[in-house]
């Protein structure tokens, strides 16, 4: 206990961020001995080296720590751990000043879209039950896109529900709020800002039709090495046939895919077998 440090960081507002935060500091206070002050460690920025890089597994202290942090830990929250680790270790004051900071204007910016909506979209709800067309949400579209521009914290739950809605008015997909966008631009308003949000609208239609077309090719090209493992009646090739480097669910309700693992078993094999070719 006597290189144990104790932190509050209930200002972090996220949920995940908070536990994930508070178990890197059990992590750290599990790492301390008596002759071992793994907090010095911390503080110095070392633990960010070793982030990065290989450590040996014999370093008991470096071992517990990255191993109790990797249990709720993935990706690159590792990195967002390991970084606020330090900046507490080193000034905790002014990590918790700067969030507390961060969280009240966080929390300014949601009051003000969650008004926004109240005072602008809950009224048009009310004109288009008593009749109004969709297209004339134009006006307040531009009007979010504009005030969401204004505002530090875009990627906050609340303002991406409201986007949501909104986009949700204009189509049940892509290609309806495409249309509709368009109509609204062509003929009742425009800004930057709606000529922005209809680039990302196609933006993404652009890029499932490139995923689309690549599915589409290697269903074609599984199918068709399918066919070849068939008729090769080949333990190995059925194999190799049945587990290609990608999955999807199309793939496996190919009638050759169904084909080919029957013949398979026929042949005594199961697709997860090792096959050994002497055996053939």
């Amino acid at each position: 206990m006597q290189h144990h440090r104790n932190y509050d960081v209930s200002c972090l507002p996220n949920y995940s961020q908070r536990k994930a935060l508070e178990n890197a500091i059990d992590a750290i206070n599990m790492a301390c001995l008596p002759n071992r002050n793994a907090w010095a460690y911390v503080q110095c920025g070392d633990i960010r080296n070793d982030c990065n890089y290989a450590f040996d597994t014999a370093d008991t202290m470096k071992h517990t720590i990255f191993s109790h942090i990797l249990q709720t830990c993935h990706g690159n929250t590792i990195f967002w751990v390991i970084d606020h680790l330090v900046l507490i270790a080193s000034d905790y004051d002014g990590w918790r000043r700067r969030h507390e900071e961060t969280t009240s204007e966080e929390e300014g910016e949601i009051r003000c879209i969650n008004q926004w909506r109240y005072d602008i979209l809950m009224p048009y709800y009310a004109s288009v039950s008593g009749g109004a067309c969709r297209s004339s949400v134009g006006p307040i579209l531009r009007e979010f896109l504009l005030l969401k521009s204004s505002l530090r914290y875009q990627g906050l739950s609340s303002i991406c529900s409201v986007e949501e809605e909104l986009k949700n008015i204009l189509g049940s997909n892509h290609k309806e709020q495409l249309e509709q966008l368009n109509d609204i631009i062509t003929n009742i308003c425009t800004s930057p800002e709606l000529l922005s949000f209809r680039d990302s609208i196609e933006r993404k239609i652009g890029k499932k039709h490139e995923m689309d077309e690549l599915h589409s090719r290697r269903i074609a090209e599984q199918v068709r090495i399918l066919r070849y493992a068939i008729e090769s009646r080949n333990p190995v090739a059925l194999k190799d046939a049945l587990n290609p480097e990608w999955s999807s669910l199309s793939l496996y309700e190919l009638k050759e895919y169904r084909e080919a693992y029957e013949l398979l078993e026929e042949l005594g094999f199961s697709s997860c077998d090792h096959v050994d070719e002497k055996r053939l």
